[in-house]
């Protein structure tokens, strides 16, 4: 996933930690169970780590490309404010080297430029031009950007590989509306390379790459596409990562797409273009997430009765089960509450918000991606640093 993050379901857990912590000058200490109330949102792309706190945006994580937003341009260990005009923000996205907002129904982006993606290299928010207001969802992917305004599915930047569902149109170096869409769009998810919209009657449909059967199309060709196509899913907005996507079906998780890893949760380790449905899970899955990038391979990760459970490439203890191997099939995450209500899937690590409003991380954390002020991975949750 990229992880993206909109008005979101997109977009993570672990245990076997010491009760006190301390940030990274040591002079702050950090418990480790202290609750941290007044999280509402989480998202997780490349290495960084967002979520809104009473309303305002805050990251965590690699900044060396400025996807933090604060204008440091340097890695955090805890969350620090994204510099965003004042209101109330109701949607955080990170992509892979640049983040988005949503404060008031319009759009905000920061972080690195890569050629074609509509914004110049910003270490500070800069509000994103040519959308209708409101915009209601927004999403972050690699190198590119998508958005919803007042029903219309937006996408700008780079365009290889069809990931604008512009037509063939290139490029975008501001927001272009995807064409062909037969219904209004209320919510979308965007990849590595890919993209997904929820339409207003159920339907989902897909454009860009069609890796191992992303698209969830049934069929891998073509191997891209620079129009939407429709996938077999209905009703809900699947959760994209690099090579795989799941989603929620009658309340049971499939997945599809890329799975030597373990990705589909199927205990085959097969790729399959088709929705396979997740073992062990049943028909009381709350909801799904997906992460991963074009280098690490995906992981995915499901809640059951608030307790949740990972799959998939286990590389840096991301799948939260105190090791760093894979696992076909669900795993519960150790140590985590069941109270999960939210998840978050970045390139290595791993997120759950739970209901009681605090932030648990796991799995890659040398640049700050956990939150906890250590700056080290960890096979198991640990909470998330106080907001300043």
């Amino acid at each position: 996933m990229l992880g993206a993050l909109f008005v979101l379901a997109c977009g993570c857990g672990r245990v076997g930690f010491d009760a006190m912590r301390t940030n990274v000058d040591g002079a702050v200490p950090v418990d480790g169970d202290a609750p941290a109330p007044g999280w509402t949102r989480i998202a997780a792309g490349d290495q960084t780590t967002c979520g809104i706190y009473l309303d305002r945006a805050y990251c965590w994580g690699r900044g060396t490309n400025n996807e933090i937003g604060d204008g440091g341009g340097v890695d955090r260990l805890t969350p620090i404010a994204v510099a965003l005009p004042a209101g109330v923000v109701t949607a955080v996205a990170q992509g892979e080297g640049h983040g988005c907002a949503i404060v008031d129904g319009a759009a905000f982006c920061w972080g690195s430029a890569p050629p074609g993606n509509g914004l110049p290299a910003s270490a500070l928010p800069v509000a994103v031009g040519g959308l209708p207001s409101p915009v209601t969802a927004i999403a972050a992917g690699g190198g590119f950007t998508c958005a919803i305004a007042s029903g219309t599915a937006f996408c700008w930047g780079s365009d290889s590989a069809g990931r604008l569902g512009n037509g063939g149109g290139g490029n975008a170096t501001t927001p272009q509306p995807v064409v062909g869409l037969p219904q209004p769009a209320v919510d979308l998810d965007a990849a590595n390379d890919h993209a997904m919209a929820l339409l207003a009657d159920g339907t989902v449909w897909a454009w860009g790459h069609n890796d191992s059967g992303a698209l969830g199309t049934g069929s891998m060709t073509p191997a891209q596409t620079d129009t939407p196509v429709q996938s077999l899913i209905m009703g809900t907005l699947p959760a994209l990562a690099g090579w795989h996507a799941c989603a929620l079906q009658a309340s049971a998780a499939v997945c599809w797409g890329l799975g030597t890893m373990g990705e589909l949760g199927d205990d085959l380790s097969q790729s399959s273009a088709t929705p396979r449905a997740v073992s062990g899970l049943g028909s009381g899955v709350e909801l799904i997430a997906t992460g991963g990038g074009p280098t690490d391979f995906d992981a995915s990760c499901a809640v059951v009765a608030g307790v949740t459970s990972c799959w998939g490439n286990g590389r840096y203890g991301r799948l939260g089960h105190g090791a760093t191997s894979n696992s076909p099939v669900p795993v519960p995450v150790q140590g985590l509450p069941a109270n999960t209500v939210e998840l978050a899937l970045g390139y290595g690590h791993s997120c759950a918000r739970g209901g009681d409003g605090v932030v648990r991380c796991w799995g890659r954390g040398e640049l700050g991606q956990l939150g906890d002020g250590r700056g080290v991975m960890d096979f198991v949750p640990v909470s998330i640093a106080p907001v300043p």
